[in-house]
């Protein structure tokens, strides 16, 4: 299966999952995987992604969950330069080019200000280390979910991180790529920042059905 990947048409590949704990970023190591499973998983796929188009960016993406995945953030964002140095330190370790905060949660408005510290925190520390062996900058990013996060929240984002990634999944109304990104800009995130979400899988019925070729055709235009 491996061998069916069309490389040359990725220019970003985001692996998951890494976790926040003891306030910095480490191996994800959920469902009985080790931490040396994990570090083989992720040095596996960079090996694939870098070999199969080496122009693309690679990202890891720290996880989302229940509310003990927000008490980890909340106890990093205690000292949130500790927690970008980990992350400075888990990308040099496995050749990445950039960093996801996929921190979904109900109470992320509540949490601005920690979310901010954290992503203001990697900017600066990425943006530092100037560029990696690649000779890429490293690059912040971090997962908006819509009808969650309020358009003044992704808008106080818009000098810590280089994108932010659109949960914008289905055909439908309530997942609406245009309304979103326009509802974000006009509070003052910028369009050039912004990457849309398509769904290309089945579990979003509930919330007006997957993307057809006709919704994602409208999604690029």
């Amino acid at each position: 299966m491996v061998d069916l990947i069309p490389w040359d048409k990725i220019n970003r590949l985001y692996i998951a999952f890494a976790t926040v704990d003891d306030g910095v970023l480490t191996e994800a190591t959920a469902d009985g995987t080790s931490a040396e499973q994990a570090e083989e998983k992720i040095r596996k796929v960079v090996d694939l992604c870098r070999n199969g188009n080496p122009d693309a960016e690679i990202f890891i993406s720290s996880n989302y969950g229940d509310q003990s995945i927000d008490d980890k953030y909340l106890e990093a964002a205690k000292d949130p330069q500790r927690f970008a140095d980990s992350i400075l330190d888990f990308l040099r370790k496995y050749d990445l080019d950039g960093y996801d905060m996929d921190w979904e949660t109900t109470r992320i408005n509540d949490y601005a200000d920690e979310l901010y510290a954290l992503l203001s925190a990697c900017n600066a520390t990425l943006k530092q280390a100037g560029p990696n062996p690649h000779g890429k900058p490293y690059k912040v990013s971090h997962a908006i979910w819509p009808g969650v996060h309020s358009p003044e929240t992704v808008a106080g984002l818009k000098d810590y991180v280089d994108n932010i990634n659109l949960m914008t999944y289905g055909a439908e109304s309530a997942d609406d790529l245009r309304s979103y990104a326009e509802s974000y800009n006009d509070s003052g995130f910028p369009y050039e920042k912004m990457i849309g979400g398509a769904d290309s899988e089945l579990g979003y019925a509930e919330n007006g059905g997957p993307d057809t070729q006709d919704s994602i055709q409208e999604k690029c235009n």
